[in-house]
């Protein structure tokens, strides 16, 4: 879509109700907007994002901790000081101090050290899975603010385009041309609109308040966006896009996750051979007189618990891990190239709207409105709106459709159910026709 051209074609929330009364309605008034402050454009609101938002922290902080997990799993186990008397009269005393290490066998250190790395590495791959989601949350709310902006925009030419409507509509009344009947359809129609641009500005709000929330802003700190709502990037070529989905943050933190699995599974290994503990001291024998060495070596017997139910669960959850990290690849790649199809098919068809002029021919002459809206764009619209200025709207082709006909403005609303509509008006009168 050419926003040039917008301006003769709104797209409204939902088509108001025909209706007329024997006076003119009452006609809600719109609150004028506030207004604007700095406006923020997208690079902004990235960088913002990356500064305040908590998600974003949460993960830095949780980096940070998984270091300090990392440098405790490479820690060996603490000697033991040990002190034993036996007897308590001092001419018969034996005084022994002995001091053990714990040996670890089996690769234990090793192991830990090892699945603290793809714990690290896990981390890594999830903070910037969070900044793209971050990254994409944030884009995808700008361009909904930039929407949003856009349609009030519409919303306030086609409020002009109405009460000029109804004020030439007033006139030809009070000339005696048209009938009063005339007049209030006007004022219905000018009523809707009202409404539509209380919609838009709502709407408008509720985007500018999403987009702080993504942001990380405070309240109030931007109150509109500057940016082209139809600056989408291009369509990656295939090669490209599988190259890309080989790296996206969110299948490498589900990679990194199932190596970590696969680590703990080592330790659980490495825990059912046992550990050696070697002892060294000294024992002092009072009624002998003399000291003496005391060597010591313990090993524990496995005979009992021999580690192989933790073992055994360490693996199948590494074999759930690698399922999910598949589901996960899986899923990115579905989503990739669906969105892929929207952008190609958004570009191809685009939100767009064109406006021809047939050969007039006497008396009436025909005009010919097209527009294509595809059919997921925008998602909260449901209603299309062609507000054509000047002649009236004699019949319309498509039968489907109920315009209502006005003296100064034609009006036409319709469900947006397909992909592009093509209503051809007649005119009661020829006149000078402009696509900008």
């Amino acid at each position: 879509m050419h926003l040039h051209l917008v301006p003769l074609l709104a797209a409204v929330l939902s088509s108001p109700a025909a209706f007329a009364q024997a006076g003119p309605p009452v006609v809600p008034a719109v609150p004028s907007a506030p207004a604007a402050t700095r406006p923020i454009s997208l690079a902004e609101a990235l960088a913002s994002a990356r500064a305040n938002h908590p998600d974003l922290a949460s993960a830095r902080h949780e980096l940070a901790a998984i270091a300090g997990a990392r440098q405790q799993a490479s820690a060996r186990p603490n000697p033991t000081v040990s002190l034993d008397v036996e007897d308590t009269r001092r001419a018969t005393r034996a005084t022994t101090l002995a001091f053990s290490q714990p040996i670890e066998l089996g690769g234990k250190r090793s192991a830990r050290v090892a699945a603290a790395d793809r714990l690290l590495d896990v981390a890594e791959a999830r903070l910037a899975a969070r900044g793209a989601e971050v990254r994409a949350a944030v884009t995808s709310g700008f361009f909904e603010t930039l929407v949003a902006q856009e349609r009030v925009r519409l919303a306030e030419a086609s409020l002009a385009l109405a009460e000029g409507g109804s004020g030439a509509a007033a006139k030809r009344v009070a000339a005696g041309k048209i009938s009063p009947v005339d007049e209030t359809r006007a004022r219905v129609a000018e009523a809707g609109v009202r409404i539509e641009l209380l919609q838009a500005r709502a709407d408008l709000r509720s985007a500018l308040n999403s987009l702080r929330a993504a942001t990380g802003a405070a309240p109030g700190g931007f109150d509109s966006v500057s940016g082209d709502a139809l600056d989408a990037p291009l369509a990656m070529s295939d090669t490209d896009l599988a190259r890309r989905l080989a790296a996206a943050p969110a299948v490498r933190e589900a990679q990194r996750d199932a190596e970590r699995f696969a680590a703990l599974a080592e330790i659980e290994r490495a825990k059912r051979t046992p550990d050696l503990t070697v002892s060294v001291g000294a024992k002092r024998d009072a009624e002998a007189g003399r000291n003496m060495a005391v060597l010591g070596l313990a090993v524990p017997i496995p005979v009992f618990d021999t580690n192989n139910g933790a073992e055994l669960e360490a693996l199948r959850r590494a074999d759930k891990a690698v399922a999910d990290a598949r589901s996960v690849a899986l899923r990115v790649e579905l989503d990739a190239l669906q969105a892929q199809d929207r952008l190609q098919t958004s570009r191809a068809v685009g939100p767009g709207t064109a406006w021809s002029r047939k050969a007039p021919t006497a008396p009436s002459p025909h005009f010919s409105v097209n527009f294509a809206v595809p059919s997921d764009w925008p998602p909260s619209v449901t209603t299309a709106t062609a507000f054509v200025p000047g002649p009236t709207l004699k019949s319309p082709v498509a039968s489907s459709l109920s315009p209502a006909g006005l003296s100064s403005t034609s009006r036409l609303s319709a469900p947006l159910n397909s992909v592009s509509l093509a209503v051809d008006f007649e005119m009661s009168r020829g006149l000078p026709w402009s696509n900008t």
